[in-house]
């Protein structure tokens, strides 16, 4: 993931999130259908800043179930999935 660009925050009227620049084959990201181009609005509430941010939370969640607020194409896509260990 990366941080958010100029265009993507004008896009979406705000400063926060991070987005998805590429998705692992078979990893929790790809078998839940998260997609290139979508921004990480939160993770099980918590509202995401950027990318650094992110990988925080999400490190922080290894293992566990969680669930994401995600940005595609201007419509907000809930997601639940379990990370790795």
């Amino acid at each position: 993931m990366r941080d958010l660009t100029d265009e993507q925050r004008r896009q979406i009227q705000s400063n926060k999130g991070a987005s998805i620049f590429a998705v692992v084959k078979d990893s929790p990201a790809f078998q839940n259908d998260i997609l290139e181009g979508d921004i990480i609005r939160q993770v099980s509430g918590i509202d995401i800043m950027d990318s650094k941010h992110c990988i925080q939370v999400l490190g922080e969640n290894k293992g566990k179930e969680i669930s994401l607020t995600i940005l595609r194409n201007g419509v907000i896509v809930q997601k639940r999935l379990k990370l790795n260990e």
